[in-house]
């Protein structure tokens, strides 16, 4: 991670433990109402959340783009192999291709091969720039099948049938555990409802029959508490299991605390 996410990463959560400071110990005395308060720890949560989601959400869009775009160059490279070219001059040919983010550390590769640096130590290095497992993964079993003493356009082909593989099963598993994420909304839904009806119905009827001195407010502010700790996990969850991340899963988790906390403060 660079240093300037870092500290962009750090600015937003000691924003977000700033106003939550803020608010409940000076705000709080001056504001006695528990929809500002609430709101305003919302969104102490919600800076430093969407802050991080949207730099996570950001360098996985841009490392799934490599991804595509890395097998699409490692096909066109085959191809320029084939055709009778050495690496260095396929590389020359391929350089001024668009192949979007993953464009610049072509560029710096063959600015490395042409210095006389090895094709496998080269590519090595342009895995390391991209922070992609999967094109780390790749670029090391290209490196050792040359080592000992592979054909590279043969080597190169191989890991293309193998990449196609691996997107099949990826789709295969997003297909799989669409049900899996259908199934984690309905849970927090109902979740949802639940936490509803007992502010709604149940407390006034407890309170009523059995003449309990039950401070409704307080435990609708435990409640929203509770119910925006589910969310954030519930979205994590959903996430990791139906898209192999966490990252989406920050997604789900921001949408089902927004959905949460404006529900339950309309309907109660």
């Amino acid at each position: 991670m660079k240093l300037e996410e870092i500290l962009t990463i750090l600015i937003l959560i000691f924003l977000g433990i700033f106003i939550f400071f803020l608010n409940n110990f000076l705000l709080s005395k001056i504001f006695k109402n528990i929809v500002i308060q609430t709101s305003l720890n919302v969104l102490a949560i919600f800076i430093p959340l969407i802050g991080i989601f949207l730099i996570f959400n950001e360098k996985h869009r841009k490392r799934k783009e490599m991804e595509f775009f890395f097998s699409i160059f490692l096909r066109d490279l085959s191809e320029n192999i084939r055709s009778g070219r050495s690496i260095i001059s396929s590389l020359e040919n391929l350089k001024d291709f668009d192949y979007k983010s993953l464009s610049p550390l072509i560029k710096k590769m063959y600015s490395e091969v042409k210095l006389g640096i090895p094709f496998d130590k080269a590519l090595n290095n342009l895995a390391r720039r991209s922070e992609s497992k999967l094109i780390k993964k790749i670029s090391i079993t290209i490196g050792e099948a040359l080592k000992a003493g592979g054909d590279v356009n043969t080597t190169i082909e191989a890991v293309i049938r193998s990449i196609i593989e691996t997107e099949k099963v990826r789709r295969e598993r997003e297909m799989i555990s669409a049900p899996t994420k259908i199934n984690g909304f309905m849970i927090y839904f109902m979740f949802l409802i639940i936490m509803i009806i007992l502010v709604k119905f149940l407390l006034p009827a407890v309170q009523q029959s059995q003449q309990l001195a039950i401070n409704i407010q307080e435990i609708k502010e435990i409640l929203i508490h509770l119910i925006l700790i589910q969310s954030f996990f519930s979205g994590m969850l959903i996430g990791k299991m139906s898209e192999g991340s966490i990252i989406p899963g920050l997604r789900y988790s921001i949408v089902l605390m927004l959905i949460g906390y404006v529900v339950f403060s309309i309907l109660i």
